[in-house]
């Protein structure tokens, strides 16, 4: 009996492939169910994991990919979207959902790099694969960040204008404005020691910098009692996307940074699903 159980134990053991570093794991079978991973375009000895949920389908389909903002002291990084039944609700609405570990969090290898270009990749690389692959359709993709994930988030869609649908909630799209606003705390420590404190560096990271180029139809979501320059930023945001021509919505809560997700959901889902 003892010998059966000892196999059994490894037997279990090694069927579990699955990476589940950087999060409590309470659904071995779950992530793995979900979870891929992809060669990072810079490195071939980095990876980006990310999460998919999707019915079966012989055709390209309509897609939305998740980028999840900082996240601390865990960061489980895409897993929160599975955990939570994101991918699970986007998927019986027709959607390829994905969640995506920006790197630095999960099990996607690399340093974080505050928005940079090396995370802004690993979006990138992420879409243009599922694309590959015929799970989504190249005219039919939204991308949606929290955060930190929105900043990402807006800058791929300033790269690439093949995304279709673009919501931004609580995202600082002029970092340079924030990190002078900033005094000596950990967010202003972070963001020099990932980012840099050079022009470049901030203007590489910083949406306001690029929303010419945006052409997505774009939502803005954001706290009229964040931090200052992050809302003005989302305001000026929606004024140079509007004076370009965009299709564009904003919609100020009386929150925080942290928009209460009934309230956000209510917005999001009138945006994306009308």
């Amino acid at each position: 009996m003892k010998l059966l159980l000892v196999t059994l134990s490894f037997f279990l053991i090694s069927c579990t492939s699955v990476s589940t570093a950087n999060r409590e794991v309470s659904n071995i079978k779950e992530i793995a169910s979900h979870q891929r991973f992809i060669t990072h375009p810079s490195d071939s000895n980095k990876r980006i994991e990310y999460f998919v949920d999707n019915k079966k389908s012989n055709t390209p389909q309509k897609t939305i990919i998740l980028v999840h903002g900082h996240q601390h002291p865990q960061r489980p990084g895409g897993y929160d979207f599975v955990k939570w039944k994101v991918l699970e609700k986007w998927k019986n609405r027709g959607y390829v959902a994905v969640a995506i570990s920006q790197p630095g969090y999960g099990n996607s290898d690399g340093s974080p790099d505050y928005c940079g270009i090396y995370t802004q990749d690993a979006i990138i690389t992420v879409k243009n694969d599922l694309i590959k692959k015929g799970l989504s359709d190249p005219k039919n993709i939204s991308l949606l960040g929290i955060s930190r994930g929105a900043m990402v988030s807006g800058m791929v869609a300033s790269r690439q204008r093949d995304i279709k649908n673009l919501v931004l909630i609580g995202g600082a799209y002029d970092l340079e404005a924030l990190y002078n606003a900033l005094p000596d705390n950990p967010l202003k420590r972070n963001i020099r020691n990932e980012a840099g404190t050079e022009t470049y560096q901030f203007r590489e990271r910083s949406v306001l910098s690029h929303a010419e180029k945006i052409n997505a139809r774009t939502l803005i979501l954001h706290g009229k009692n964040d931090r200052e320059p992050t809302f003005k930023n989302a305001s000026d945001l929606f004024s140079l996307l509007k004076v370009s021509g965009n299709q564009v919505q904003f919609k100020a809560f009386e929150s925080g940074h942290r928009i209460p997700i009934p309230e956000r959901n209510k917005i999001i889902d009138r945006f994306l699903l009308n």
